[in-house]
């Protein structure tokens, strides 16, 4: 490590390793950036497990631990998770990103716009070709589609939904949660269960797939948070990329990420087959222009 830094007090910890981690060693630096970059669930992790996922040794989370001033990890989470909850509370805002009191209305349409762009750019950078692809096919090959989200997943849920049934896939979306795990209960393994939570923690959502998978079902999720719990039960993980100054889960970046996956699936499965796909589309077209 090639430099040193004093002790650091728990409500500048998280600024702190973000400006010192580019004069650190190669390997100290990439379990700063795996902390700064989860650190909504780091604190859950392990020494092991934080290990495995920075991809760094044990030995090396205890020296920057102790480098901090801190005995060991055990103090060092201790300290992060205070400087985590005060770093949510101090940016607990009812307007996303760089978005100030004083800007006009122009002003605020371009930085939405901007934010959006943004989130749309950190899904490419997560993109995973063979992931989506797989998870396209099981769409294509399934009897019955089950697709689940609570909130404003669940309207990404139902936007999926809609996308499927007019080429002609039967595809379900339930925001009601009897209904939800009635029917996730029911599918086969010749179906799909697709379940859409931004961070992966949401109850009822974990639930419906843990079902649809004891069911037999393939089961796919969409998720910023590939370490959640959610993505125990899934097949295919599709993940969205982490949105920058996104206070809330409403945030209407997370929305479009999630929205430019469920688009991205959607159009896979019409390239399966594209011309039955056209000749559905064409009929629910018709159906819809038709006048009585």
């Amino acid at each position: 490590m090639e430099q040193s830094y004093d002790s650091l007090n728990n409500n500048n910890l998280l600024s702190k390793l973000s400006y010192h981690k580019n004069n650190l060693s190669k390997t100290h630096k990439r379990l700063v950036d795996y902390i700064l970059q989860h650190k909504d669930h780091i604190i859950s992790l392990n020494i092991s497990q934080l290990a495995i996922n920075a991809q760094v040794g044990e030995a090396t989370i205890i020296r920057l631990a102790k480098h901090l001033g801190y005995r060991g990890f055990a103090d060092f989470k201790i300290d992060l998770a205070i400087a985590i909850s005060d770093h949510s509370y101090e940016n607990d805002s009812l307007v996303d990103g760089k978005i100030d009191t004083n800007d006009d209305c122009y002003t605020v349409a371009k930085k939405i716009v901007n934010q959006i762009a943004s989130g749309l750019d950190e899904n490419l950078k997560v993109f995973n070709q063979e992931q989506i692809e797989s998870a396209a096919r099981a769409i294509f090959n399934a009897r019955k589609i089950l697709v689940f989200g609570m909130g404003n997943s669940g309207i990404c849920a139902d936007f999926l939904q809609n996308k499927l049934a007019r080429i002609n896939i039967e595809a379900y979306s339930h925001a009601n949660t009897h209904f939800m795990y009635t029917q996730a209960s029911l599918l086969t393994k010749a179906d799909v269960a697709i379940a859409i939570s931004n961070k992966g923690s949401v109850y009822e959502t974990i639930k419906g797939l843990k079902i649809a998978k004891q069911a037999g079902s393939t089961c796919i999720c969409i998720t910023q948070n590939i370490e959640s719990e959610l993505t125990q039960y899934a097949d295919c993980v599709l993940q969205t990329g982490q949105v920058k100054q996104a206070s809330h889960s409403d945030n209407l970046s997370i929305i479009v990420s999630q929205l430019h996956l469920c688009e991205l699936l959607y159009t896979q499965v019409v390239l399966l087959n594209y011309d039955k796909a056209v000749n559905s589309m064409k009929k629910t077209i018709d159906a819809l222009s038709l006048r009585v």
